[in-house]
């Protein structure tokens, strides 16, 4: 089979699965049937390299002979596997192949995108799996093998990366108390921000697992939410149903398991996590139960004995007396398991019976086909296999029993069983020589059957695709041809495919002969023929030399003799194909070229020197002359040699001429000097010196030599150098100087400048102060030098190290320092240093005062200060009080005035230097704070209010003691509860520590006696409720005695009374309509913070709007935490507070009203509150029927 992917083709070797498709497997009945799957004979893919928005085509060649092909796909895999696609490819008709193509997303991955498997199936179920051995499945599939598919690998780039799976941000899901024919709708708020989402779906779970609802949540473009919905049915297990997880899915196949933390999944899927989602639970009642499967009462099978392209009827008596048999089906397997039929059976209204058909096709494997499994299932997903137990499957499925079905066999027989014959003839234009035919060839196919006829005749060459045969065909190709040809007959009988080796050979043998020279030789030659025929072979080959005679070759021609000669050669194959005569020229030369040079003597030049050369060659003439200087690369001559190069200078020689004979090398010395001598002076300051010098000349000529060197000083007369020239004159002096070699080269003149300096330079200074300074001082050094200038001025302070002076020296340091200065000359004359003295300071004293704190004093206080000055000494310190005027410091400053006072000072040294103002601050209180106390009424007692104050220092403390008790300190209002009399004592301390004189007041606590009876509540249907809570103080009444149980309650009432009851702590109320005076203030606040009741979303709570029933229950139930579920209310369905209604009802506080409803919005009155509360503190007062 040949795989082809652009100009790409590749050969894989399935000759072996080839043969296997041809024959058959091994152990069955191979005539009429067919067990062997399609064939996959050719690949392409359109496109090796993508970006976003590129399609990309895949072509495949599938064939089957047999059944014909059923279904072609091609699985692709994004690198690593994150990611897949899919693509059926289907036939089209125009092309023969099938075809599919997909398309690059903008999120697919970047990279190597590899093919997992290309998977065929047959019309008789027959399949076979393609899969990738490079970088594929990592399993082997069953019926599957191994290809290298890494050259059909599509490399995708441009893309952007989504790795992430789309997020679920919030869930609703409503009604949760449903019955029979309720719509449970879920809507799920999800989102993806990159390739965005392509499913979302949940999955509900009936109480302990028996049954299951997995709802699909689709986009509702008006809420921007996925919602679905699910219906409650007749036979719906009763209880909770609980989410088992919810899935999603985005476009670039991440995925995400949000399983069930709360009596979910039992596993923890990849890519998941848990959430507690048992708020979502939906609770199923007034349902029906339904636990058993549909039950199979009886089967029919007809006919049993049968043949291809008759029609097998079932028919299965199946029951369901509860909700409704959904599905059957029933599977039929052929002989060894090769095939299979999964056949449906529907309700036929006319009989009452489940009932389906399936047709024995052409192909159907002859043999007892048996029944493997029947499949029951029922409205409410309870399954059922009736497994055969005779040959049907080898395991037992969940929920299964074994019966034995081998009664209902269907047993598929044959008809035809002989295969049919085919002959074949073979015609040419040309007669055969030696087996091989010169030219193309026509083969005839016929074919005989003698029972079912002929269906159709094939062939295929040399192991290709097998084509239809219709007409004679012509064979051109080259070589030896198998044609292996078969018939088919209408009973499915395959003949055993025959093989005819047809040999043809069209063309030329071709001859070539060994490597020879392309032009001329200089040594004889052997001249070797090979003839080469690719099909029938080789016959004779024959030459011959120079127009002479044909001789046939057997060994090389030996060519000898000088001058040009031509050999004609050719050959002919075992076909009588022969070769055109072909031809090639041998030219020999076996003598050397001559070359002279031209005349030039053995001396020095001081020019370049140029000579010629000349060559000849007798016969095949001169091909170059060439030449060489001092040993470098050869250099093909040209007109002449021009040697330029200093130095001795060795030039060679030779030509070669065109049979490649060398002639000897022959050499000739030409001497080159045009450079002249280099003097060089010794010893020359570069600059100014301070010292005598003495001036030496060297001189040198590395190729004629130095003749003589000669020197003159500041434009006098020349004169040969000998020994040093001497040089101490102070000044610039010039020396001049030049050498001559031994051909006469003269040196360009060269100079050298002395500049001798002994006198050292002289240093003054300006700007030094007389007396101590506080600003900064610029010192200004100067020098003067005469002849070489002066170098640089440097200078030093306290004996540290010399520092260059660049400019006026500001001068900061502190205390008195010495500064030493002196001057360098460019000629290193170095001055004698010279000396001054500099006083500075420019900190200004430092001055403290004595430590009185930040705190209150409740005395008169004293402030002691003090100040320093390292340097130039304090001259005055002086202060003021607050803004007053400033005085000289010569005692401790007295504060003895209340109230807060800043003491403010500074100090000036003997430099003039002035300190920045300091102050510190003296705080005076002798007052005592004041205490008042309040008191107000309350349920229970009486509440105590104390406020102090204090004009300075401020109150650090309030307390107070009852009945001469502990002194306690005094936070928040004090309640006395406590019957009688009471003193109260009281006092405040402020911040400076002094103490208020003791204070008392006397409370008076008048309590009622809780057996108090109402007079309007005698005989009340909740006269035991009211007076349980008026005994625990929890519920009071009137002052005229009455409790006015008909009136409607508060919702501040309401607050106050559950605060009480769970001792909350009162809080202060963040609501609008809530002061802080308000009297429930305390107890909304302590209720609101523990979530049992909430304001409103303006942020108001209306504490005197009456309370509704709803309202009730929300409290109750939040406040006890109570828990449970019924159904019993007709009128709370849907309702906000539904839930906390129904739980109130599970836990028998409250029944409603007799016709079935709650009333939820009706205004609560205070017996019905009263009694709300009773039933939850005391077990005895709930309903108990």
């Amino acid at each position: 089979m040949l795989f082809k992917k652009g100009k790409i083709e590749h050969v894989l070797v399935l000759a072996i699965l080839a043969l296997i498709v041809s024959l058959g497997a091994p152990g069955v009945s191979h005539a009429g049937s067919d067990v062997t799957p399609p064939t996959l004979n050719m690949l392409t893919v359109s496109k090796q390299e993508a970006s976003v928005g590129d399609e990309v085509k895949v072509t495949a060649d599938v064939s089957d002979d047999l059944s014909g092909v059923k279904r072609v796909s091609i699985r692709y895999e994004a690198p690593e596997g994150t990611a897949a696609k899919h693509i059926t490819l289907n036939m089209n008709s125009a092309t023969g192949k099938y075809e599919g193509s997909f398309e690059i997303g903008r999120y697919d991955v970047s990279g190597h995108w590899k093919i997992d498997f290309l998977y065929v199936l047959d019309e008789q179920d027959n399949h076979y799996y393609y899969n990738n051995s490079y970088g594929g499945s990592e399993y082997k599939r069953e019926t599957s093998e191994y290809v290298d598919f890494s050259s059909y690998d599509v490399v995708v780039f441009g893309t952007e990366e989504d790795k992430e799976p789309p997020m679920l941000k919030e869930l609703q899901v409503t009604p949760r108390n449903v019955t029979i024919g309720d719509i449970v709708k879920v809507s799920a708020d999800v989102s993806d921000n990159l390739s965005g989402v392509e499913r979302v779906s949940i999955r509900y779970e009936a109480p302990e697992g028996t049954a299951a609802k997995h709802i699909t949540l689709n986009m509702n473009s008006a809420t921007g939410k996925y919602e679905g919905s699910f219906e409650i049915g007749e036979y719906d297990v009763s209880g909770h149903w609980k989410i088992d997880f919810l899935y999603v899915l985005d476009e670039q196949d991440n995925h995400y398991y949000y399983n069930n933390s709360y009596g979910g999944s039992e596993y923890k899927r990849e890519t998941s996590e848990y959430v507690d989602f048992s708020s979502y639970d939906v609770v199923v009642s007034g349902t029906k139960e339904d636990k058993e499967p549909p039950k199979l009462d009886d089967l029919r099978v007809n006919p049993t004995n049968v043949t291809r392209g008759e029609i097998v009827k079932v028919a299965a008596n199946v029951n369901d007396n509860l909700s409704g048999v959904k599905r059957v089906s029933i599977r039929y397997e052929a002989p060894e398991g090769t095939a299979a039929k999964h056949i449906t059976l529907n309700m036929n209204s006319a009989t009452g019976k489940y009932e389906g058909s399936f047709e024995i096709g052409e192909y159907d494997v002859s043999g007892h086909w048996k029944i493997d499994f029947l499949y029951v299932l029922d409205e409410q997903d309870n399954h059922y296999y009736y497994n055969n137990s005779y040959g049907g499957s080898e395991y037992k499925r969940e929920t299964s029993e074994y019966v034995d079905f081998s009664s209902y066999d269907v047993v598929v027989e044959e008809t035809d069983k002989i295969a049919p014959i085919t002959s074949l003839d073979i015609t040419s234009s040309t007669p055969m020589k030696n087996e091989w035919y010169p030219s193309n060839v026509t083969a005839n196919l016929s074919a005989t059957d003698e029972e079912a006829g002929i269906k159709k005749v094939e062939y295929r060459i040399n192991e290709g695709s097998w084509t239809e045969y219709t007409e004679a065909f012509e064979i051109s190709q080259e070589g030896e041809v198998q044609l292996d040809y078969r018939s088919v007959d209408h009973a499915g009988n395959i003949e055993e495919i025959q093989t005819e080796i047809i040999k043809i050979d069209k063309t030329s043998p071709v001859t070539t002969t060994s490597e020879i020279p392309s032009g001329w030789g200089n040594e004889e030659i052997e001249l070797s023929l090979t003839s080469r025929d690719e099909s029938s072979g080789v016959s004779s080959i024959e030459y011959r030399m120079n127009e002479g005679e044909w001789t046939a070759y057997d060994t090389p021609i030996t060519i000898d003799e000088e001058g040009k000669h031509v050999i004609e050669y050719r050959s002919t194959d075992q076909a009588g194909n022969q070769e055109e005569i072909q031809t090639v020229d041998v030219n020999l030369d076996f003598g050397v070229p001559e070359t002279t040079m031209s005349s030039v003597n053995d001396e020095w030049h001081n020019t370049n020197v140029e000579v010629t050369l000349s060559s000849s060659d007798g016969l095949s003439g001169v091909s170059k002359t060439e030449y060489r200087v001092n040993e470098k690369e050869w250099v093909t001559y040209d007109t002449s040699i021009l040697v330029e190069e200093e130095g001795s200078n060795n030039v060679e020689f030779r030509s070669i001429d065109h049979a490649g004979n060398v002639e000897a090398t022959q050499s000739k010395v030409i001497k080159v000097d045009k450079t002249a001598p280099v003097t060089t002076a010794e010893e020359v300051p570069v600059d100014w010196s301070s010292q005598d010098v003495a001036l030496t000349l060297s001189s040198s000529d590395e190729l004629s030599g130095v003749s003589s060197i000669e020197y003159k000083i500041n434009d006098g007369d020349w004169k040969d150098y000998s020994d040093p020239i001497k040089l101490d004159q102070e000044g610039s002096t010039t020396i001049e100087y030049r050498s001559i070699d031994n051909v006469g080269n003269v040196e360009e003149v060269q100079s050298e400048t002395i500049k001798l300096d002994k006198t050292a330079p002289v240093t003054s200074v300006n700007g030094v102060p007389e007396k101590w300074a506080n600003k900064a001082t610029e010192i200004i050094l100067t020098a003067k030098d005469q002849l070489s200038g002066v170098a640089a001025i440097e200078y030093r302070m306290n004996e540290g190290e010399w520092t260059d002076y660049s400019g006026p020296i500001t001068f900061q340091q502190q205390g008195e320092n010495v500064i030493d200065y002196r001057s360098v000359d460019t000629a290193g004359n170095v001055e004698e240093f010279k000396s001054i003295t500099v006083k500075y300071d420019d900190h200004a004293p430092q001055t403290s005062a004595g430590n009185v704190g930040d705190q209150w004093h409740n005395s008169e206080v004293e402030v002691t200060l003090s100040s320093t000055d390292t340097l130039s000494g304090v001259a005055k310190t002086e202060y003021r009080i607050n803004e007053g005027e400033w005085k000289e410091y010569t005692t401790p400053v007295l504060v003895d005035e209340e109230g807060s006072h800043t003491v403010i000072y500074r100090s000036f040294d003997q430099a003039g230097n002035e300190e920045e103002v300091k102050s510190v601050n003296v705080k005076l209180d002798t007052t005592a704070p004041g205490t008042a106390m309040s008191t107000e009424k309350r349920d229970g007692g009486v509440e105590v209010t104390l406020a102090s104050s204090d004009a300075l220092s401020g109150v650090s403390k309030t307390e107070y003691r009852i009945n001469q008790g502990e002194w306690l300190e005094y936070n928040s209002t004090v309640i006395v509860s406590e019957e009688g009399t009471h003193t109260v004592d009281y006092r405040s301390v402020d911040h400076a520590g002094n103490v208020e004189a003791i204070q008392s007041s006397e409370v008076t606590i008048d309590k009622p006696s809780n057996d108090v009876t109402f007079k309007d509540i005698k005989g009340h249907w909740a006269e035991d409720k009211i007076n349980y809570l008026v005994e625990n103080n929890l519920l009071s009444g009137y002052k005229d005695g009455t409790f006015q149980p008909d009136v409607n309650i508060t919702r501040a009432e309401a607050a106050t009374v559950i605060s009480r009851e769970l001792e909350l702590e009162k809080i202060g109320s963040d609501f609008t309509d809530v002061s802080e005076d308000h009297w429930a203030s305390g107890y909304i606040g302590a209720a609101a913070k523990a979530n049992i009741l909430s304001g409103y979303k303006d942020g108001t709570f209306h504490p005197n709007e009456n309370l509704s029933r709803a309202e009730m229950a929300t409290i109750v139930s939040r406040a006890y935490q109570l828990q449970g579920q019924t159904n019993i209310f007709s009128d709370t369905k849907g309702h906000w507070a539904d839930s906390y209604i129904q739980t109130l009802a599970a836990n028998n506080i409250t029944v409603g009203y007799p016709d079935g409803t709650f009333k939820p919005e009706q205004e609560i009155t205070r017996a019905e509150f009263a009694s709300f509360v009773a039933r939850v503190l005391e077990d005895s007062f709930r309903v108990t029927d």
